[in-house]
């Protein structure tokens, strides 16, 4: 059996990226929120368009989950 990554099909949901507060999910231990968040980003197609609309703050924070 081999592994082969599937290609990313969907725009990332910046809403959710924007919205999360990272300290607070860190203390919380929620783990259905960070699955969540987690699916988002791993499902996600990022364009260039995406880097310049949502800056380095949101990049940043994309990354820390990521």
């Amino acid at each position: 059996m081999s592994f082969a990554f599937k290609p990313k099909s969907q725009a990332l949901n910046w809403d959710q990226v924007v919205r999360t507060d990272l300290k607070s999910l860190i203390q919380s231990t929620d783990l259905q929120a960070l699955e969540q968040l987690l699916s988002n980003i791993t499902d996600a197609q990022l364009s260039k368009a995406d880097l310049v609309k949502f800056g380095d703050k949101n990049m940043t924070k994309l990354f820390k989950v990521g």
